[in-house]
């Protein structure tokens, strides 16, 4: 009867179905093979002729023997019959003793369960091993033994022949041999993998592969010195890898650590808690291959003490929390030491710590902003090592969270933005802008306001904003401004703190490479510059190639574009500005296109830059705070310059160029220039 086999990918659930069509043949339901995963059970017999059968047990074979294949080691075996249980198979003549495995549909399911062909060489074992059953290999060193064990191994020593992966032009030295174990000596080139050995003219399974080991070099132990229970990594080549990991031990004298990771070039270990404080160990180093004594001893420290009875039951956000201990780091380990509140991390500076000599230490943490209101546990860890653990309950505090504008006139107003700041300015005192004592001129929950000290001469960068806090009666909480603030002096070239890339030598996405154009970066472009592929930047023609410096483009040859926009967003105080565009130049052929202006607009998109559609811009351009007409007529190396001005409050600008220029014009420029005028 012919069989008609179904693979029922879309049913897996449905079992193995088996049928008559209206032609008599029968028809076998296959369903989804990775929802049901092969399995092999027992084999019977385990042993017999060339031309014998033997009978696999198992689950979800499918029940179509063609569908599944049946190996005896490398041999393909021919699958006689085959049930979802139970799979009958003839030994083929080539066959010699070996692991049994099968594959169906996709899947290739290797087993510990071993056939062997009785009246042939036979390999049974191979030593040494290593790994966990069911994926365990030979292993050795270039130069050491290898020993394969079973049955009717040749007639003489010259009967066999080792071939090592990698070393595949020289059998291996067999240093020993019997009809029942034979050794060979792992030879220079080999690798890791599949050995092939032949007895006679007979190719003979080996049940295993082989794992070729280099020899673990070690460089050293850090740190030599820790606490018990602390992570140190023992450095060098060779040491492992994650197969290796649970087989691999260190030795603390007589206690054995906890191995947490093993790569090449490292493993890390836990050293025991058992170890005693103030004493000194030997670190030995065992792989499932070989043990190395290292040379350098562990040294243990005596644990730090945490004086638990320094810290208050309760602290303000903000507020500072001092932690003592006895046995601390030395300060430049301060890195060491981590305090948790809950969840967050507090944030710790050099500054922070303090310790003499003998090991007596104070922490000043900064109690972290993100807890809730209510009981936290504070731990203190030192070396990853938890010393202290105490609950302490956290009370709600103003909080300032961002500054209105990191840029700021001198004289003129601050915005400092915040949580429950509160309506009495009488609680901030010690207001400091900088190293100048400023003043407070309104506050409400979310917002207090700063009158800017006078400053002269030049522009200030950087500058810190502290004050303190009468938080409750007794408590001062000392405050920091998130953000640092630049002070921009009146009668100043501001443009550093205004825009990025605005004067030569220009920087370009692409990097000046000889060629003409490139994409100017910093500089946002709309989609009108991108379509045109007008990137911003040209490297002008000059004697003997071209200028390396550039110059800002609106422009490329063969290309027009119409409103195209190249600008950048910002933030400025109230104030009144000036805007210099140096080294205008500009011309064209036929009479197309070459309109351009410089402009100042309110917002913070391309989409607030007004359409600039002819040879005059309209002035009445919705948010429009001034702009320049570069060009026409044609000009040449011209200094344009226009005044705008912020009021009533700082406010997001878009400053740039609009443009419309046809396929054979040039409008170009050298620098952009952005003053703080005096009121």
């Amino acid at each position: 009867m012919k069989k008609i086999y179904y693979l029922l990918c879309l049913l897996p659930l449905m079992p193995l179905v088996s049928a008559c069509d209206d032609e008599g043949a029968e028809v076998v339901l296959l369903q989804n093979p990775e929802s049901q995963p092969v399995t092999l059970s027992s084999i019977a017999p385990d042993y017999g002729f060339v031309g014998d059968q033997f009978t696999l047990t198992g689950t979800n074979f499918g029940g179509g023997v063609d569908f599944i294949q049946v190996f005896i080691g490398e041999n393909e075996a021919e699958v006689l019959t085959c049930t979802d249980t139970e799979v009958k198979v003839l030994v083929p003549k080539e066959a010699t003793t070996g692991r049994i495995s099968v594959r169906f549909m996709g899947q290739e399911v290797n087993s510990d369960l071993m056939f062997r062909v009785m009246g042939k060489p036979s390999v049974e074992q191979m030593k040494p091993l290593f790994g966990l059953e069911g994926t365990q290999k030979a292993w050795g060193f270039v130069g050491s033994e290898v020993t394969f064990s079973g049955s009717e191994l040749g007639g003489s020593q010259e009967d066999v022949k080792v071939i090592f992966k990698g070393a595949t032009n020289t059998p291996a030295e067999i240093v020993f041999w019997s009809e029942e174990e034979f050794k060979v000596k792992v030879p220079e080139g080999a690798v890791s993998g599949k050995l092939t050995l032949t007895v006679g003219s007979q190719t003979v399974n080996t049940p295993y592969e082989f794992r070729l080991v280099e020899h673990a070099t070690v460089s050293g132990i850090t740190p030599q010195q820790g606490y018990k229970g602390c992570e140190v990594t023992i450095s060098g080549k060779g040491l492992g890898d994650e197969t290796t990991k649970g087989q691999t031990k260190v030795w603390f004298g007589d206690k054995a650590g906890t191995v947490l990771s093993c790569e090449n070039e490292k493993i890390t270990v836990k050293t025991p808690n058992s170890l005693e404080e103030g004493k000194e160990y030997s670190v030995i180093l065992a792989t499932p291959f070989e043990t190395i004594n290292l040379e350098g001893k562990f040294n243990v420290a005596p644990s730090p003490i945490i004086s638990v009875d320094n810290i208050p039951d309760d602290r303000y956000i903000g507020e500072t929390l001092i932690i003592k201990g006895q046995n601390m780091p030395v300060k430049a380990d301060w890195e060491s030491i981590n305090v948790h509140f809950g969840d967050v991390q507090a944030v710790l500076a050099p500054e922070d710590y303090t310790v003499d000599n003998a090991g007596n230490g104070i922490l000043n943490v900064t109690v972290p902003h993100g807890l809730a209101a209510g009981s936290v546990p504070v731990v203190v860890e030192i070396a990853g090592i938890e010393f202290m653990r105490k609950n302490i309950t956290i009370m709600m505090a103003p909080e300032i969270t961002a500054v209105d504008c990191p840029l700021v006139v001198s004289g003129g107003t601050l915005k400092l933005l915040g949580t429950s700041l509160g309506t009495d300015s009488s609680k901030f005192s010690e207001v400091m802008f900088g190293n100048q004592v400023a003043s407070i001129s309104s506050v409400n929950e979310t917002e207090l306001t700063l009158t800017v000290p006078n400053f002269t001469g030049n522009n200030i960068d950087n500058v810190l904003i502290s004050f303190n806090y009468q938080i409750a009666e007794g408590r001062i909480l000392e405050m920091k401004v998130p953000q640092t603030i630049n002070v921009m002096v009146p009668g100043n070239d501001i443009t550093s703190y205004v825009l990025k890339n605005y004067e030569r030598p220009f920087r370009g996405e692409g990097g000046f490479t000889g060629g003409e154009w490139d994409v100017l970066s910093d500089w946002a472009r709309n989609q009108s510059l991108i379509n045109a592929g007008v990137g911003g930047l040209q490297y002008p023609a000059i004697t003997g190639g071209r200028d390396p410096e550039g110059v800002i483009a609106l422009h490329k040859w063969g290309k027009a574009a119409t409103n195209g926009k190249l600008y950048q967003n910002v933030k400025l105080p109230v104030g009144e500005y000036k805007v210099t565009i140096a080294e205008v130049t500009s011309g064209g052929n036929n009479g197309q296109r070459r309109d351009a202006v410089f402009a100042a607009f309110e917002g913070t998109t391309d989409v607030d830059i007004a359409d600039y559609a002819g040879n005059s811009y309209p002035d009445a351009a919705e948010g429009c705070l001034g702009y320049i007409v570069l060009t026409p007529p044609d000009v040449t190396n011209v200094t344009k310059e226009f005044k705008f001005e912020v009021k009533n409050k700082a406010k997001d600008l878009v400053l740039g160029f609009v443009s419309c220029t046809g396929a054979n014009v040039w409008i170009t420029c050298s620098s952009v220039k952005i003053e703080l005028l005096n009121n």
